[in-house]
């Protein structure tokens, strides 16, 4: 009896050890996306309702160049920009790349994102590879992304230079970002949002970002599917391939 009880023990502390180590390597996947609160889908609504606009009103500008809004509803939606999440160090983040960049990381070439970006809690509303595409609006010229794509790659990171961020304002919001693209770049700090969706905040960092542990690399299919990729190696400073099938998680988000 007493060395089954210590049996018993001995496989409960082996146990709660491969648990909690398991549980210091926290993966960024969908459903811990869909978990977080406070981004722009929830709040957006009240945010416009303080400035005195409704959330119809509010989409409706947010669709057209900062160029093209009228005076008072620019103040407007400057002063609801200034009131998204800012990003630190622990905020989670995204970036949308091609499969064909996705490799790219995974084989060492590219080590680290920078420009457009995006707070993942910002996105909770995107499941699919066409939510992302009309949310981001990744419709520019020559883009290289398609709403029908089998497959992107998602970045998903904390890093520790996010300090270095920025809104892209146009001119006649104060900012100097100098856009290489036509709309839908919109310069108000809201992707313009398209085909039913929703827009999003957007920020730039023209540094690559400092990666910290946790940030990984997603395959998202056409489905809803996603697959994780690659882990960032600290100790390589660069995202390493996961080929273990036992750490490969496959989550599908419910809509």
């Amino acid at each position: 009896m007493k060395k089954i009880q210590s049996l018993s023990l001995l496989i409960f502390f082996i146990l709660a050890s491969f648990v909690s180590v398991y549980a210091k390597d926290e993966i960024y996947d969908l459903n811990y996306v869909l978990q977080l609160k406070g981004g722009f889908p929830y709040t957006i609504e009240d945010y416009a309702k303080e400035q005195g606009m409704t959330l119809e009103h509010f989409l409706y500008l947010e669709n057209h160049s900062s160029y093209s809004i009228v005076e008072d509803d620019l103040k407007k939606i400057y002063e609801i920009r200034l009131k998204q999440i800012k990003p630190d160090s622990n905020t989670l983040m995204q970036k949308l790349v091609t499969k064909e960049v996705m490799e790219k990381y995974l084989n060492g070439e590219i080590k680290s994102p920078k420009g457009f970006i995006s707070v993942c809690a910002d996105l909770v509303h995107c499941r699919t590879i066409a939510d992302f595409y009309y949310v981001l609006r990744m419709d520019y010229p020559h883009t290289k992304y398609n709403p029908d794509d089998e497959a992107i790659g998602i970045i998903r990171f904390k890093a520790s230079n996010l300090d270095k961020c920025f809104i892209p304002f146009n001119k006649n919001l104060g900012g100097n970002y100098e856009s290489p693209y036509p709309f839908p770049f919109t310069g108000h700090g809201f992707t313009a949002g398209g085909n039913g969706r929703w827009g999003s905040p957007e920020w730039v960092i023209l540094e690559p970002v400092q990666l910290l542990k946790g940030s990984a690399i997603f395959e998202l299919r056409k489905d809803g599917t996603e697959i994780l990729k690659g882990v960032y190696d600290e100790k390589l400073k660069r995202f390493k391939r996961v080929n273990n099938n036992n750490l490969i998680k496959e989550v599908k988000g419910e809509k």
